[in-house]
């Protein structure tokens, strides 16, 4: 499918009545989960497919069967009749969606139809946003709440990309689970209608000894540089932003990042999800994921030794300067440098590349310049659909005759004033 295509189809306005929103556009601020509540997780969910190509449509049933573990984890057992034979053998028709079972996360594995169609219900919001986790991504574009219920559950309406390449409209019920899904699939439409789910009747303890630090209330915001061919030198590229939003009990966290672009009348928010080459700009980006895998705008439990560990690279002390402690990791031509205060807040992030003289060439800067929450749309700056201007037309005859007497005024002082004594 080609990106046009696919963000045309996300500012698409739905034609279902819609209510008011229920859900928040964004976590508010850092919140202490320490278990999923019974009904917010699915125990089965049975689906009927529909795939119509070359004017016949096929239909197939499927099953999800969750054990539930420990800690968020389960076992999926997926059981499908989606096969076809070729050739004497049996294949399955959809290369995403097989017969197994599935070790999964139920908080890491958003909305994966191979394993589980499910996302965290703390994780839907109203806005056009990412969640990207070690497992993998996924994008969803809200359209807005739906005036009835299923399954006892609110209806909401969302422009949904996954990872696996399908794109499509949807419909995702309050406790997470996917209801609907209308997407393509080598030329045909495919269609998943939810039939019954059986939502688990305890909570699911995610047990552990957390808790949020001081450094994990507020937003970061940094000011980054990229390194420019033609100068030679590092460029302002514009500020990101990072928020510590959820800490599971578990010890899994999510960090909110958006990225702050001045573009004439847009969000100055934006973020990229990968679940393209080029990634898809959405309001912001939610990572989910552990203190060695999460992009943090702090390093956990910072002491001043000589050691430290961040995004599972080992960084050693390099010195002091101004109340910062400088760290750097060394892996082959690169060279990472960290500027810590000493609350563990990351001051200062530097990305050098060795060059043909052995000296390190700056890449990549972020530097901390507050906390605090930048948010909007920038104004327009020159708009050519107005048909006022900033002052009055004047008719050609009158500017002409204007012309004519200031010139004849002006012309007279002049031979006045060369007058012979």
């Amino acid at each position: 499918m080609k990106l046009s295509y696919l963000l045309l189809l996300m500012i698409v306005i739905s034609a279902t009545p819609l209510v008011s929103l229920s859900l928040p556009s964004q976590a508010l601020s850092t919140t202490l989960v320490n278990q999923i509540n019974a009904g917010q997780y699915p125990t089965q969910l049975t689906y009927v497919i529909k795939y119509n190509i070359s004017n016949k449509t096929q239909t197939f049933n499927l099953t999800y069967t969750v054990n539930v573990e420990t800690q968020g984890n389960a076992n999926v057992s997926v059981a499908t009749n989606a096969e076809k034979l070729v050739n004497g053998s049996v294949q399955y028709v959809f290369s995403f969606l097989k017969n197994g079972t599935y070790q999964v996360n139920l908080i890491e594995d958003p909305m994966k139809l191979t394993f589980l169609p499910y996302i965290y219900p703390g994780f839907l919001y109203n806005s056009t946003y990412g969640v990207s986790t070690p497992e993998g991504a996924v994008a969803l574009n809200f359209l807005g709440e739906l005036n009835y219920t299923l399954f006892g559950q609110s209806v909401y309406k969302y422009n949904i990309y996954m990872d696996n390449g399908l794109f499509g409209s949807s419909i995702i019920l309050g406790d997470g689970v996917l209801y609907q899904f209308n997407t393509t699939y080598k030329g045909g439409s495919l269609s998943l209608q939810l039939t019954d789910q059986v939502l688990g009747s305890s909570p699911i303890l995610l047990q552990s000894n957390v808790s949020p630090s001081s450094v994990m209330n507020l937003p970061y915001i940094y000011s980054t540089y990229n390194f420019s061919d033609v100068s030679q030198s590092l460029l302002p590229s514009g500020y990101v932003e990072y928020m510590p939003s959820t800490l599971f009990g578990n010890g899994i966290m999510t960090v909110e990042q958006a990225y702050v672009q001045y573009v004439e009348l847009e969000p100055v928010t934006k973020a990229y999800v990968p679940v393209t080459s080029q990634g898809l700009p959405v309001s912001f980006l939610l990572e989910v994921g552990n203190e060695s895998n999460l992009t943090l705008p702090f390093v956990p439990k910072f002491s001043n030794t000589e050691q430290i560990q961040y995004q599972q690279m080992i960084f050693k002390l390099n010195g002091t300067s101004d109340g910062l402690y400088q760290y750097v990791n060394r892996s082959g031509v690169t060279l990472t440098e960290l500027e810590i205060e000493g609350n563990g807040t990351i001051y200062q992030f530097s990305l050098y590349t060795q060059g043909g003289n052995h000296t390190y060439i700056p890449q990549y800067r972020a530097t901390l310049v507050g906390n605090r929450f930048v948010n909007g749309t920038v104004p327009p700056i020159v708009s050519s659909s107005s048909g006022n201007l900033p002052f009055k037309v004047i008719s050609p005859m009158t500017s002409l005759l204007i012309t004519i007497i200031v010139t004849v005024v002006i012309s007279a002082i002049i031979v006045l004033l060369h007058r012979p004594k």
